[in-house]
């Protein structure tokens, strides 16, 4: 079973009537925030929405990061000279930090 689409959205706000409610791209419910009472009912609504949407961008950073160790691992077991070996290390870290750098920025939207 796969999840709600993303971009996922709030509808609602705290000071109105209505409860504040997640929805997916076509206004299907994802979650209600109904007895959720108190001024971070707003914040909380929004950061399921930030983590939803960010999920899959995370997990690659992270799968990127576990690739970029694995790499390293196998270069250590190799007989490389160290120069050569530091120069693989910081492409593969500045390509990584690039990455990182990219889904942290877009995660705190």
């Amino acid at each position: 079973m796969e999840h709600t689409p993303i971009p996922w959205t709030v509808a609602g706000k705290a000071g109105e009537i209505m409860d504040v409610v997640v929805v997916g791209p076509k206004s299907q419910g994802v979650c209600e925030m109904t007895g959720h009472v108190g001024q971070d009912r707003d914040a909380d609504a929004a950061f399921i929405v930030r983590a939803g949407n960010n999920h899959t961008k995370l997990l690659s950073a992270l799968e990127e990061g576990q690739r970029v160790v694995a790499i390293f691992n196998g270069l250590l077991s190799e007989n490389m000279h160290y120069e050569e070996l530091v120069g693989i290390l910081d492409s593969l870290l500045d390509s990584f930090g690039a990455i990182a750098d990219a889904t942290i920025e877009e995660a705190k939207k």
